[in-house]
């Protein structure tokens, strides 16, 4: 029998869906053509940055909405959280070998309760994975996992999704790509959790994973139609239980990505489309509420 540590290693279309999971966490909802979600503009000393929100995982079927289009094509370069044209699948392969899998002698039967692991293997059976494919994962990287086999089964195609729609585009006009962070810097996000934060991760994902969908169409409800009220409310549940590991999340990384953005704001004389998860965009540490901090004029489109 194969065990999940090899079958991990030699399956390298399940490690490239989990490293896009690891970009994309926050959001993984469908589109409508006739969408208009949260988008801004804010005034540079020679430019513009387009900001706007988006969801990670959409239908095939599913293209951009026309506003985000608009700002698409009024910006010369794009910024996303990370450039995803630019990855190297067996390097993070690799990586995330190395800082998310359990020390040889552990298993995620030996770490959690009996009623944790029970709910593991239910999950597992709900998103039809075979709990060895997740039995030498740390807890972090088992519950992004779950959540991202669900998502594939719930429909949703992470090729589909607005980053990865906005990066195929520009590759084939040729504008410049770049991210606001490495993916070293991203799976280190999970990689450094600590022990109750991680564990508190994963039960809260399987706490959530029967009522996904229900969630799901709760939340991009309130992204197609611009609602920042609704987004903040659904921010707020998230967090809700869990502060410790959305302040790693979102609300620092929101602060780290200030100074970048300020930096294109203040040198840059071209219009750049900003794609960032639209859950990183609302509240008193939300990028918009930052920037606004920071002395810049930020306008709803």
């Amino acid at each position: 029998m194969v065990s999940g540590r090899t079958s991990l290693t030699l399956n390298t279309s399940i490690m490239k869906q989990i490293v896009i999971t690891l970009i994309l966490i926050l959001l993984s909802h469908v589109a409508a053509a006739d969408s208009q979600p949260v988008t801004y503009t804010i005034q540079g000393k020679h430019n513009v940055l387009h900001l706007i929100g988006t969801v990670h995982l959409l239908q095939p079927s599913d293209s951009l909405p026309s506003n985000i289009n608009r700002a698409y094509v009024d910006s010369k370069q794009l910024l996303m959280e990370i450039d995803t044209s630019a990855m190297d699948p067996m390097a993070i392969q690799e990586t995330m070998l190395t800082s998310g899998m359990l020390p040889e002698d552990e298993t995620l039967e030996s770490k959690l309760d009996a009623a944790t692991y029970n709910k593991l293997k239910s999950a597992a059976q709900t998103a039809g994975m075979d709990i060895l494919m997740l039995e030498h994962m740390r807890p972090w990287l088992a519950a992004l996992t779950l959540e991202e086999t669900m998502y594939i089964k719930l429909g949703f195609d992470p090729n589909a999704g607005i980053e990865m729609q906005l990066t195929k585009r520009a590759a084939q006009d040729h504008k410049e790509i770049s991210g606001l962070e490495t993916m070293n810097e991203q799976i280190n996000f999970f990689a450094n959790l600590d022990v109750k934060t991680e564990m508190d991760f994963l039960t809260s994902t399987l706490d959530e994973m029967k009522n996904m969908r229900s969630e799901l169409d709760t939340l991009v409800n309130a992204w197609r139609q611009g609602n920042e009220s609704s987004l903040l409310s659904q921010l707020q549940k998230e967090i809700s239980g869990h502060e410790k590991f959305f302040n790693v999340l979102i609300v620092e990384r929101n602060h780290r990505w200030i100074s970048k953005l300020q930096s294109l704001l203040e040198s840059s004389d071209e219009n750049y489309l900003v794609a960032v998860g639209a859950l990183h965009l609302v509240g008193n540490d939300g990028v918009v509420a930052l920037l606004r901090k920071a002395g810049y004029k930020v306008t709803r489109d």
